[in-house]
């Protein structure tokens, strides 16, 4: 579960609602907002420390300057050791071809466009 907190506290950071050097809500204020216990969001406030994305003052949690570089490598790595490897597996077992992978991807580029800022 903490791992999923992170990763949202990751969207905020790669649709630029979270830049450099922005406060990011405390502990409380986010477990709240996300529905979670406040351990769980320490937690994900730990993980993304020492992947260097946040840093930890005297006054509440900061996003860093390497931040979205950084979650860009970390997700990257993912997708490519983690995730992968399952999606090429269900294709390989439901006969699922390039081409349906292509249009698919294609939609979702489509559906997506309005939403990004």
């Amino acid at each position: 579960m903490f791992l999923q907190v992170a990763d949202q506290i990751a969207v905020q950071i790669l649709n630029g609602q979270w830049v450099f050097g922005a406060k990011i809500p405390g502990v409380r204020q986010l477990a709240m907002e996300m529905k979670v216990a406040t351990n769980t969001v320490q937690r994900s406030f730990m993980e993304l420390r020492s992947r260097g994305i946040i840093q930890k003052t005297g006054i509440g949690h900061f996003v860093t300057a390497d931040a979205r570089t950084l979650v860009v490598c970390w997700w990257k790595k993912r997708l490519l050791e983690e995730e992968l490897p399952e999606f090429f597996k269900t294709m390989y077992l439901l006969n699922i071809g390039w081409e349906e992978i292509e249009n698919g991807f294609e939609r979702f580029k489509a559906d997506l466009r309005p939403t990004i800022k």
